[in-house]
């Protein structure tokens, strides 16, 4: 009996190890694409007629080379509104075992809507394309014209960290305040508002607000671009403001492990 049971006990040992170790190749089997775009949760809220500056993030392994290819134009997949100008490639530090490059472009916003952005289209100069997911751009295309009485070009453009996002702003009177700033993400976002007051460049004081995001979101993103829609009200009228500098939070060392984390959240998961 003492030995049928120790047979059992290495029975059931080998099994765990067998099954641990089946896990452990399934997880390094995985079967990755050549080319990974950073997985994005972002937001922009913008006018009707403008243009902003945008970049998106890839890696790409030897199989692939950019570097002889020429980038004619970038479509968004299913945005009428919207299309990318003046597009580029340029190249990156090598992310991990990956080479790396970014999209660099201008999104012009030529009517108004509310886009969603998942996927994008690259046109090469040799007449082929190639389409590749890209997470998930909220963009906000609004008519109504900004309150310029709104200052906003405080806001930090680039940080390391995903969870959380400061903007910063001052009044040039004192009749306009903001009620509030919003974004749409797939992140739960806590927003804190709170008055403060600083010297600007011409050396006076200003008072304002600054607004600090928290994060929250079980769907890692390699990055989160935010330019938010921003509420105010001058004289008891609402209106928007629109915010001058996003930031790209989680845009700042950028790893191998974060952007294969994310492609797994955003497009391998069943």
């Amino acid at each position: 009996m003492k030995y049928r049971a120790r047979m059992e006990r290495l029975l059931m040992l080998f099994l765990i190890l067998a099954i641990a170790m089946g896990v452990s190749c399934a997880e390094e089997s995985k079967a990755y694409p050549n080319t990974i775009f950073a997985q994005t949760d972002s937001y922009m809220a913008v006018k009707v007629g403008e243009q902003y500056p945008f970049g998106f993030y890839f890696m790409y392994n030897e199989a692939e080379d950019f570097s002889s290819l020429q980038l004619e134009r970038v479509v968004l997949e299913g945005v009428d509104g919207v299309t990318c100008e003046f597009s580029r490639f340029q190249e990156a530090a090598p992310c991990g075992s990956y080479q790396a490059m970014s999209i660099l472009t201008e999104l012009h916003f030529h009517q108004a809507g509310k886009y969603v952005v998942e996927d994008i289209t690259l046109l090469f100069g040799d007449g082929s394309r190639a389409s590749y997911p890209v997470g998930r751009l909220v963009i906000d295309v609004y008519t109504e014209d900004g309150n310029e009485n709104l200052y906003t070009y405080e806001t930090t453009a680039m940080s390391s960290k995903t969870d959380s996002y400061s903007w910063r702003c001052y009044y040039k009177n004192d009749a306009v305040k903001v009620e509030g700033i919003s974004m749409d993400l797939l992140a739960e976002c806590k927003v804190t508002l709170r008055d403060t007051s600083y010297e600007n460049q011409t050396r006076e004081y200003r008072s304002g607000k600054e607004a600090d995001v928290t994060f929250v979101s079980e769907k890692p993103a390699v990055y989160r671009f935010v330019l938010p829609k921003v509420e105010v009200t001058e004289n008891g009228v609402s209106s928007l403001a629109y915010a001058k500098v996003g930031c790209y939070c989680g845009g700042l060392n950028i790893t191998e492990e974060e952007m294969l984390r994310a492609y797994e959240a955003f497009q391998m998961q069943d």
